[in-house]
C-alpha cells in the first residue's frame, strides 16, 4: 500500500493530540444538553399541571351537570335564581385553581431553554444566521445569510470529501495492483480484445489483403492480355474485402494487457483516477443556472474574438489559451468539462496552424484549362464513338440472329414438305399394288 494503512485516517470532527479514537461533538456541550433535557421535563410537568379546573357549591351540582349536556341556545329552569343573584352572577359560582404562577415559571424555563439552545449553536458553529430565524427578511437578505452560513460548514464538507476520496483511492489501488485481467473482465463486463486476439485479427487481415492483391494482379494481367489480343473478357474485378464496423470498433479499443499496464502505473493513476470534490452543493438552482450561462457566454465570446486574431497572428495562440484556462478556473466546473473545453480549443488552434502551413494553391492558367477541356471533349467523343460502335455491333448481331432464325424456319418447312411428298408416294405405291394380290374369302 502506498500509505501502508488499508484504510484512511479516522474522520474526526473533534480532534485530539492524545488519541485517534473519534470523539462525538456531544461531549462539547453535554452539560448544556443535560440542562435542556432537565428543563424540558420540568416544562412538561408544568404544562400538565396547568388545567382549567376548580370548585363550585355542591347544591348546584345537578343543575351544572344538566348545563354541560345542553345544546346551543337551550335554557334550563332553576329554582335558585335568587342565590345566583346574591353571588353576583353565574360566573361567581365557579372558583378556578390559580395557574398564573405555573405559567410564569414555564415561561422562564422556556426562555432558559432557548438560551441553552443558542449556546449550543454557538459551540457547534450553527448560528441564527445559518438558520434564518427572522421572518421579516427580504429574499436577498435571506439568500445572503444562507450562503454565509454555508461557508461555516465547508470545512466539514471538505473533510468528508477528502475522507471519501481516500477510500476511493485505496480501493482503486487495490484493484489496480491485485486484480488480474480475468477479475477485471468479470467485474467491469467491458468488451475489450486481448493481445492474442488483436494479433490474430491483424494476421488474418494481412492474409486477406495479400489474397486480394494477388487476385487483383491476376485480373489486371488477364485484362491486359485480352486487350492485346483484341478480345473482351466478361469477368468481374475482385472486390475489396470489407470488415464489419462493430468488429473494427471492437479491435480499435485498447487491449486488456495495455489497460492493465496502464492502470498499474501509479503516476498516471494518481492523475487520472482522482475523485472530483470541488463542486459546491451549496449553490441554489438560480445561482447554478446563472453561473453556467455566464460560462457559456464568456467562452463563446472569447472564441469568436480570439479566432480571427489567432488566424492572423498564430504566435498569440498560447497566450489566448492560457487566458481562456484562467477564465474557466473562475467558474465551478468539473475537471472533465474543463479538459474538454481545452482539448477543443487546442484542436481549433492546430487546424488554424495546419491551414496556414499549407502552401497556397496556384490558380491554373487559361491555356491549361483550355487544354484540359479539349482533352475531356476528346475523351467524351471517343466514349460516344465507342458506344455507337458497340450499338452497331449489337444491331449486326441481332440481324444475323434473325437471318439464322429465318433460315431455320425455311429448312424446317422444306423438310416438312419433303416428308409429306414421301408419305404420299408411299401411299400411291400401296394403292397400285393392291390388284396384284387379290383377297381370299
Amino acid at each position: 500500500m502506498k500509505d501502508f494503512f488499508p484504510t484512511p485516517a479516522p474522520l474526526r470532527s473533534v480532534k485530539s493530540n492524545r488519541t485517534l479514537i473519534p470523539k462525538p461533538e456531544l461531549d462539547l456541550y453535554r452539560g448544556e444538553a443535560d440542562d435542556i433535557a432537565n428543563i424540558s421535563n420540568r416544562i412538561k410537568i408544568l404544562v400538565k399541571a396547568i388545567k382549567a379546573n376548580g370548585f363550585y357549591p355542591a347544591r348546584f351540582k345537578d343543575s351544572i351537570t344538566k348545563l354541560e349536556n345542553t345544546d346551543d341556545t337551550e335554557l334550563i329552569a332553576v329554582d335558585f335564581a335568587d342565590d345566583i343573584r346574591d353571588l353576583g352572577g353565574i360566573d361567581k359560582m365557579f372558583h378556578y385553581k390559580p395557574i398564573a404562577q405555573f405559567e410564569q415559571v414555564a415561561k422562564g424555563l422556556y426562555a432558559q431553554q432557548q438560551n441553552l439552545i443558542q449556546e449550543i449553536y454557538e459551540i457547534t458553529g450553527i448560528s441564527d444566521i445559518m438558520r434564518n430565524i427572522s421572518k421579516e427578511e427580504t429574499a436577498t437578505a435571506t439568500r445572503q445569510k444562507g450562503k454565509f452560513g454555508s461557508l461555516r460548514l465547508q470545512q466539514r464538507q471538505s473533510a468528508l470529501n477528502n475522507y471519501i476520496k481516500s477510500i476511493y483511492t485505496i480501493a482503486t489501488e487495490l484493484v489496480c495492483e491485485l486484480f488480474d485481467i480475468d477479475a477485471l473482465k468479470e467485474i467491469t463486463s467491458m468488451a475489450l480484445p486481448t493481445n492474442q486476439e488483436l494479433a490474430d485479427f491483424q494476421t488474418k487481415q494481412q492474409t486477406v489483403q495479400s489474397q486480394f492483391q494477388s487476385a487483383m494482379q491476376a485480373y489486371q494481367q488477364q485484362m491486359q492480355q485480352a486487350q492485346a489480343q483484341g478480345r473482351q473478357l466478361q469477368i468481374q474485378a475482385p472486390q475489396q474485402p470489407q470488415v464489419a464496423p462493430e468488429v473494427l470498433k471492437y479491435f480499435s479499443n485498447p487491449t486488456w494487457e495495455k489497460l492493465k499496464e496502464y492502470i498499474e502505473d501509479s503516476r498516471l493513476r494518481s492523475y487520472l483516477l482522482d475523485v472530483e470534490t470541488n463542486y459546491s452543493v451549496w449553490e441554489t438552482d438560480l445561482e447554478t443556472q446563472k453561473s453556467r450561462t455566464e460560462l457559456f457566454t464568456t467562452i463563446t465570446d472569447t472564441i469568436q474574438k480570439a479566432s480571427p486574431i489567432i488566424a492572423a497572428t498564430p504566435e498569440l495562440a498560447d497566450i489566448y489559451m492560457k487566458l481562456i484556462s484562467f477564465t474557466i478556473d473562475g467558474f465551478k466546473v468539473s475537471r472533465s468539462l474543463k479538459n474538454g473545453i481545452e482539448d477543443a480549443l487546442l484542436e481549433i488552434v492546430e487546424n488554424i496552424k495546419k491551414k496556414q502551413a499549407q502552401p497556397p494553391q496556384q490558380q491554373p492558367d487559361a491555356q491549361m484549362l483550355l487544354a484540359q477541356a479539349e482533352m475531356k471533349k476528346a475523351e467524351a467523343e471517343g466514349i460516344v464513338a465507342k458506344a455507337r460502335m458497340q450499338e452497331a455491333q449489337v444491331k449486326a448481331m441481332q440481324a444475323q440472329a434473325e437471318l439464322q432464325l429465318e433460315q431455320a424456319k425455311v429448312n424446317i418447312d422444306t423438310q416438312a414438305k419433303q416428308a409429306d411428298i414421301q408419305l404420299k408416294a408411299q401411299k400411291n405405291q400401296i394403292e397400285a399394288a393392291k390388284p396384284l394380290f387379290p383377297q381370299t374369302i
